[in-house]
């Protein structure tokens, strides 16, 4: 028995959401971006069959590349005309393009071209329409998680240099018994060091000589006497 065209068209209906909801079970659960747009490419080709599907992503108000589902366009290029959209939805002759918002902020623009039945358009626009939320979800959920990881290595690069810095230092602390007179440092042992040799062997500092201005006022001033004397 042939159906008519209002029940065929409600069991299209219905086939489609289920089909929808089976495939959107994960992309909430995604992690980056790309996976993200992968799915919503791999949705709308089941669902609707279309010859290109393109994604267009707005960051902060900010768009760059687009996403292509083939390689026929360049993907700077496409971005270029995909931020030319404006709206909710843009309806084509062969597809359509809707605006993904999270709220009344944009996330991206996915474009729909070459429909194979373009007499369900407006029912596969619709349906795209019902699914965004969904799909701000992904994208939405994507961006944070990509933010946290970069984040997360960051603190883990700051965290390494630290440690290695930290790895480098060697501090002096507590009680130093100090001649008051030669100024030699007596060790653990009992033995007194030259105040250089006690702090090198405990620390990693290095040791240049030479002679402050009081102490080489005085050593020329001793010099002058020996020279008189002789």
């Amino acid at each position: 028995m042939e159906l008519d065209a209002p029940l065929k068209t409600d069991n299209l209906k219905v086939a489609d959401y289920i089909m929808a909801f089976d495939l959107l079970s994960d992309i909430a659960a995604t992690a980056t971006e790309t996976q993200v747009v992968d799915k919503i490419f791999l949705l709308f080709t089941v669902l609707c069959s279309p010859k290109s599907l393109a994604y267009l992503p707005v960051i902060d108000g900010q768009v760059t590349e687009a996403f292509l589902s083939n390689g026929s366009e360049d993907r700077t290029a496409a971005g270029i005309r995909l931020a030319q959209y404006h709206g909710e939805f843009t309806v084509l002759d062969d597809g359509f393009v809707i605006c993904i918002e999270s709220g009344k902020m944009s996330l991206g623009i996915l474009e729909m071209t070459g429909i194979n039945f373009t007499q369900y358009r407006d029912h596969y626009l619709n349906l795209a329409l019902h699914l965004r939320g969904v799909l701000a979800l992904g994208i939405s959920n994507a961006r944070n998680y990509e933010a946290l990881e970069a984040q997360r290595k960051m603190l883990r690069a700051e965290r390494d240099r630290l440690q290695d810095a930290l790895s480098q230092i060697r501090i002096l602390s507590g009680i130093i018994p100090i001649c008051a007179s030669c100024k030699k440092i007596r060790d653990d042992k009992g033995y007194w060091n030259q105040l250089e040799s006690y702090i090198s062997e405990h620390s990693d500092a290095l040791f240049s000589h030479g002679f402050c201005p009081h102490c080489e006022a005085n050593m020329m001033a001793d010099i002058e006497k020996m020279k008189k004397k002789a």
